[in-house]
């Protein structure tokens, strides 16, 4: 079974971005058969650990369930094994925080486009794009908040 989780933490970096973007959770996951997270994080970009880890630090905000068969979970573990040890996209983090602080002092629009995401990296939410494999149009990531990204997908997943 296939989980998607969205979490937020005690750790700075998760309540700066909650802080900036007016959201409930700074992080979104994969959870594979109730034993792995394959997540990109700050300090170890994309990559697999143990959930019972990633419990420990995260608490799960959001929580959807795939109700998908064998070979469409397949479809997406070969998409996320494909993105596995690519670097966190800092360049894209950095542009967005900046965009939203903007937003939140001076009520600046944000951006369509992150104007310095990185190709071949990716932030947490851009792992997202592995639904394309069972079908799902999915939307721009690099200027998502992993809110928005549940908010878009909560009723197109039931």
């Amino acid at each position: 079974m296939i989980s998607l989780v969205w979490t937020k933490s005690d750790k700075i970096g998760s309540k700066a971005i909650m802080w900036s973007t007016g959201t409930d959770c700074s992080h979104f996951a994969f959870v594979l058969d109730s034993r792995l997270v394959f997540q990109s994080t700050f300090t170890k970009g994309v990559h697999l650990s143990w959930l019972h880890n990633f419990l420990h630090i995260n608490t799960v905000v959001h929580r959807i369930d795939l109700n998908i068969d064998a070979a469409a979970e397949e479809r997406i573990y070969l998409k996320l094994i494909d993105a596995e040890d690519r670097p966190y996209d800092f360049m894209a983090l950095l542009y967005l925080g900046w965009r939203y602080l903007l937003h939140k002092i001076i009520l600046e629009p944000l951006p369509d486009k992150n104007r310095l995401a990185v190709n071949r990296a990716d932030m947490c939410i851009e792992l997202a794009k592995a639904l394309e494999a069972i079908g799902l149009t999915m939307p721009i990531l690099d200027t998502a908040t992993p809110q928005s990204l549940y908010l878009y997908l909560k009723d197109k997943l039931k």
